[in-house]
């Protein structure tokens, strides 16, 4: 996945949500492509056995007018041989319709989709041996009544109609027919049920997948953005409102692994580390000139580095005025020694004026002393 970190944060969502668009659209496609089949297998279903079982309803009920158009002609024998006649020819049509009416359900069963060649040997017989049977009807029953009806011979149509032995097997095997194909058209309904609920069921498990894949997405993407923001948050905050500048080393390793990603994120995240480091740096440079030691060279990172140009000019300017400081004091220290020779001097002189005055002081004591003892005898003089 270092790929997918290492794209940008645009390209990372648009992947993302071009993903979830391809599931949404493969769901969306998936389940129209599920639908058609659906609605195909419901239409052959309802169309297919639908259409085999009206053309062979459709036998019967052409087939049914041809027999009472030929029981008619049996009634107008000898009274009306043009009524006889038209009778023959609405026969004749009935006749020709029910024909069309067995070939349509021999065509539907031939083109069945779902039929294999089995089904369709097993089922176009049927519509054969029906066929035949009609034409059977045709030529022994439904023509020789109508040419004997129309001659006027009513025993003779009367007695060609009862040995009708075709159309009993005809409705036996039309009633099978129809029999048939109501249990292929519920079969089929059966199955496309069936179908229905699979895709159904296919559905929901594929939109589950899409929707569990989506929110994996989310999360990632939720985890890859707050798993950076929050610790670095934290650290600013706690940067800005405290000025203290400790990082946890859980922190810092979830920001250094953060910062060897090439995205916006990574990058961000390098300066940021880079900041925090020069921070860090200009901070301990600040411990050391506030320790006293001035020896501190820091070397600012460019021009703009308003950190340390402004603390490189902080220590040399530190360091000149304690060397003027310490000028003044060797000069100050040098006066302080001359004024201490001086007052040396001084003293030295006081005391030796002060030994000159004491003499002085004993001589005049003497001399007031011997003045009061030449007063006293000049008293006594």
């Amino acid at each position: 996945m270092q790929w997918f970190k290492n794209m940008k944060i645009r390209a990372k969502m648009v992947v993302s949500f071009l993903l979830v668009i391809a599931l949404m659209a493969a769901l969306a496609v998936f389940a129209v492509v599920n639908l058609l089949a659906v609605e195909g297998d419901y239409k052959v279903a309802i169309d297919n056995p639908l259409t085999v079982r009206n053309s062979i309803v459709g036998y019967q009920t052409n087939f049914r007018d041809v027999k009472e158009s030929v029981a008619k002609m049996i009634l107008y024998a000898g009274i009306d041989p043009q009524q006889c006649a038209a009778l023959a020819d609405t026969a004749k049509t009935s006749f020709a319709n029910a024909i069309s009416s067995i070939d349509a359900a021999a065509a539907a069963i031939e083109t069945n989709p779902k039929f294999t060649r089995e089904d369709k040997d097993k089922r176009l017989p049927n519509t054969v041996a029906i066929k035949e049977l009609a034409n059977q009807y045709n030529t022994q029953i439904l023509l020789p009544v109508a040419e004997a009806a129309i001659a006027g011979d009513r025993e003779k149509a009367f007695a060609i109609y009862q040995t009708d032995a075709v159309s009993p097997t005809i409705r036996e095997k039309t009633n099978g027919m129809i029999t048939t194909a109501n249990e292929t058209s519920e079969e089929y309904v059966t199955d496309a049920e069936s179908t229905t609920n699979r895709t159904v069921l296919l559905m929901v498990i594929f939109a589950v997948i899409a929707a569990l894949i989506a929110v994996v997405v989310a999360l990632y993407l939720s985890g890859y953005f707050s798993g950076l923001l929050v610790p670095m948050t934290a650290f600013l905050t706690k940067a800005g409102t405290k000025g203290d500048l400790t990082l946890l080393k859980e922190d810092q390793a979830g920001i250094e692994a953060y910062s060897r990603n090439t995205d916006e994120i990574g990058r961000m995240t390098a300066g940021v580390v880079a900041f925090v480091m020069r921070v860090t740096d200009i901070a301990k440079e600040l411990e050391t000139v506030a320790g006293g030691d001035l020896t501190s060279d820091i070397k600012p990172l460019s021009n703009s580095d308003v950190m340390g140009n402004s603390l490189q000019k902080m220590v040399g300017n530190l360091n000149n005025m304690f060397g003027e400081i310490n000028n003044s004091t060797s000069q100050v220290s040098a006066g302080a020694k001359q004024v201490a020779d001086g007052s040396q001097a001084l003293a030295q002189g006081s005391t030796e004026q002060a030994a000159s005055v004491e003499q002085l002081s004993s001589s005049i004591s003497e001399i007031a002393d011997k003045t009061k003892t030449n007063a006293e005898m000049a008293g006594r003089a």
